[in-house]
């Protein structure tokens, strides 16, 4: 019996990897954007390439641009990538459909985004005149970092802000200097995802004499409320993904938070969040 249920799981499986396909004309505005999408290839040359829907991961392909709309921990942000590592946020207010027409307003901004669904993994932005730009393709899902039991509000806590200002900085003396992130000690976290959950920083001394340029956040455990723990995988260095290299070692990194401020024994340093969450 033990083969026959291992087949009839896979095959529940399979059907449930394919529903998103079937319903998509019923899916709501934000369930069909959530997710990331790829955009052009960035390589160097003058080459096209049109990814089969679904056919690609984002976090195997720096290489192209990308957007990134998450909703379920944010309550709405839009993430635009370019490579190799510049990045741009907005907050989203609110996002409508009718029929296979998106509309996504932005905060702080009359600007909207336009968006014609052509299939399930893919869309087109709607220029002015009406007619539809190049297509753009749903990247295949990854599996989330977040383990159950982990708040909303420590994700934004941690996360930058929109503007790209990082989250935290490092205090000397129970002082905190804003005005010296370029050269003080500095973390720069994003938890949100979808797709790509990572850490930019600066510290000194260094930690573990590692690069904390886009570091791959593995795991995201919230063992109590008032401590988060991630775990980090290097990224190989000849790589050109972005998930980290399985022959590394798993580094842990434990934030205790009082209030604004996070103590991590690890490097031994506090932090201060300098700004406010783009959402409380």
């Amino acid at each position: 019996m033990r083969p026959l249920c291992l087949f009839g799981l896979c095959l529940l499986l399979a059907a449930c990897a394919q529903q998103p396909n079937r319903d998509f004309r019923t899916q709501t505005a934000q369930e069909y954007l959530a997710g990331g999408w790829l955009l052009d290839p960035v390589d160097g040359s003058d080459k096209t390439e049109t990814p089969p829907d679904g056919a690609k991961l984002c976090v195997d392909h720096l290489d192209y641009s990308q957007y990134e709309f998450e909703f379920q921990h944010s309550g709405g942000l839009l993430t635009d990538y370019e490579p190799p590592d510049l990045y741009s946020f907005a907050v989203i207010r609110d996002v409508t459909r009718s029929g296979d027409d998106l509309v996504v307003h932005l905060v702080g901004t009359d600007q909207t985004m336009k968006w014609r669904i052509l299939s399930a993994n893919s869309m087109a932005s709607i220029r002015e005149d009406g007619r539809l730009r190049e297509p753009i393709y749903r990247c295949a899902p990854t599996p989330s970092p977040i383990q159950p039991g982990v708040s909303d509000e420590w994700l934004r806590f941690l996360t930058f802000a929109p503007n790209g200002t990082p989250a935290l900085v490092g205090c000397e003396n129970e002082v905190c200097n804003p005005k010296k992130t370029k050269n003080e000690n500095w973390l720069l976290f994003d938890l949100l995802g979808p797709n790509h959950f990572y850490l930019f920083g600066r510290v000194t001394p260094g930690w573990h004499d590692i690069s904390l340029d886009q570091l791959p956040i593995q795991s995201i455990s919230m063992p109590n409320e008032k401590t988060l723990v991630l775990e980090f995988r290097e990224r190989s260095r000849d790589a050109g993904g972005w998930n980290g290299d399985p022959r590394r070692p798993l580094l842990t990194l434990t934030l205790i938070r009082d209030g604004d401020t996070v103590f991590i024994p690890e490097m031994q340093k506090t932090f201060r969040r300098i700004v406010q969450p783009f959402r409380q």
